[in-house]
């Protein structure tokens, strides 16, 4: 496990702070993971985001300031050592704690952009819901990968989409949250994100 820093919350500023519940309900452990899709935000996460969730475990962390140019996805099969070195099978972002700005969000994974709602790939079933956002949900068959956007694991099973888009199954809804309160910064709009709801 990786030896991460005891996170010091910033000062707040005008656009406040808005609470994170994450609910894993998958059978597998996932790492959660979130960056930011836009140059204007500046948002700050509690660090226990990056800890792996076992399968029924319940967490919630605080995003400070920011605009909520973010998207969250979550992680499967990942390995890191105490630097916070390693990879996962499937969200990969280049480490334990993803940068900031990650130029493809979530690849091969299932990700929700609190803007413009989910991307094209696909590893998790994830619902997103938040106060004036709504309810997001985005569930597929993972055996509908065409071979083009199937990737496997060391076993060959399938375990992700790198385009669900291109599959015979239709995308999920892509509308997001743009324009609400989850968007623009209301501080009293929390989100919830279940990994296989």
């Amino acid at each position: 496990m990786p030896d991460v820093k005891p996170f010091e919350p910033p000062p707040l500023d005008a656009l406040g702070s808005f609470q994170v519940t994450l609910h894993n309900r998958c059978t597998e452990t996932v790492w959660p993971a979130y960056g930011s899709t836009g140059g204007l935000d500046n948002s700050v996460i509690d660090t226990q985001l990056w800890f792996p969730m076992a399968p029924t475990s319940d967490r919630s962390i605080t995003v400070y300031g920011g605009v909520r140019e973010i998207a969250f996805w979550g992680r499967t099969g990942c390995s890191f050592d105490l630097d916070g070195n390693g990879t996962c099978q499937t969200g990969d972002c280049g480490g334990f704690v993803c940068p900031v700005f990650v130029g493809r969000l979530g690849q091969n994974a299932t990700t929700f952009a609190l803007e413009s709602g989910f991307g094209t790939a696909y590893n998790l079933s994830l619902r997103v819901e938040g106060g004036s956002c709504g309810t997001h949900e985005c569930s597929a068959d993972l055996s509908s990968c065409d071979d083009a956007s199937v990737v496997k694991n060391a076993c060959g099973r399938v375990i992700a989409c790198s385009d669900l888009c291109d599959a015979s199954t239709d995308c999920c809804s892509r509308p997001g949250c743009e324009g609400t309160g989850v968007s623009s910064g209301d501080p009293t709009d929390d989100v919830v994100v279940t990994f296989c709801p």
